[in-house]
């Protein structure tokens, strides 16, 4: 079952045939439906339309690769937001069964189990696409979805959600959409972006002013690698990320191989100079706070192709 945001129109919904078919703008009437009814419609549409515009994948860093090796990357450890700590582990209870990786503790449960290996994005690497979802341990909230996500050299996992085709695409859009990616959205490839700015994160002191924020960046098939400077912490620390049409996402990896702080943004490049603002906050934190940031950044022209 399913409603209009206006909670005029109510329409039930028990196929993926008339899921598809049901008009734009619904959603769930309760937490019963968002756990039960609405994951199995998302979860299959994203994983379908994975598997209809992937293609066979030449390179490959998640072949022969144990599970128990990369779960703490997949579903990392909360952090606390206000330093560069994360929960005891001792607090926390993983499983794998099958496939499936499981974090619980005494109040929610985490999974996210690997449905899809593939080229999903066009840049000849191996993908994730993961079925993912939460609950709770004490209540009836729930809910589930597709994620995806991507690993090359460095044994990073970045995710890759957003360039997962979430829908249906037709192929000619799906081939416009990759050739974006794979041209890398008309940046320059691997020639060093430094962007500066502010952040207003967290320090544990009431009305804490701006601080300087830096990112410096390469990129290649609209893929992000490089570091970021948070005067708060006071030192460089790794980031790895994505590029979608006019958004991203980045992870800090601060203190292990697991993302430590997720940043979520608007990027844009106008008159030679890119932009990106967005939100950062602390890796599976249980807060829905997170702090603001806005950097900025001359970019370098890219080359035309040479006139014969």
């Amino acid at each position: 079952m399913a409603e209009s945001f206006d909670f005029k129109h109510v329409v039930f919904v028990r196929t993926c045939k008339e899921w598809t078919e049901a008009p734009s703008g619904l959603g769930p009437m309760t937490n019963v439906e968002c756990v039960v009814d609405l994951p199995p419609f998302i979860i299959q549409d994203g994983a379908l339309s994975a598997i209809a515009r992937s293609r066979p994948a030449v390179r490959s860093a998640w072949r022969d690769l144990d599970l128990s090796l990369i779960a703490k990357q997949l579903l990392p450890a909360p952090m606390e937001r206000e330093g560069l700590l994360r929960r005891q582990s001792k607090e926390l209870r993983w499983s794998i069964s099958g496939n499936r990786i499981q974090r619980a503790d005494d109040d929610l449960v985490e999974w996210i189990e690997p449905i899809v290996f593939a080229d999903v994005d066009g840049d000849g690497w191996e993908d994730m696409v993961a079925e993912y979802g939460e609950s709770s341990m004490t209540g009836s909230y729930g809910q589930g979805g597709i994620r995806a996500f991507t690993r090359k050299e460095d044994g990073r996992i970045v995710e890759i959600t957003g360039r997962n085709p979430g829908f249906m695409p037709s192929e000619s859009e799906w081939t416009a959409a990759t050739q974006r990616m794979i041209t890398n959205f008309g940046l320059p490839t691997q020639k060093e972006i430094r962007l500066q700015g502010t952040c207003t994160c967290w320090g544990g002191e009431l009305d804490e002013p701006p601080h300087r924020y830096e990112l410096a960046l390469k990129t290649s098939d609209g893929l992000l690698v490089g570091e970021a400077f948070c005067a708060r912490v006071g030192k460089w620390v790794a980031v790895a990320g994505s590029l979608t049409e006019r958004r991203g996402l980045l992870h800090e990896f601060a203190i292990d191989e697991s993302p430590t702080a997720n940043l979520s943004f608007d990027w844009r490049v106008e008159n030679g100079v890119m932009s990106i603002e967005g939100c950062k906050s602390p890796s599976a934190e249980e807060s829905n706070e997170c702090d603001r940031f806005a950097v900025q950044g001359a970019v370098a022209p890219v080359a035309g192709p040479k006139k014969q």
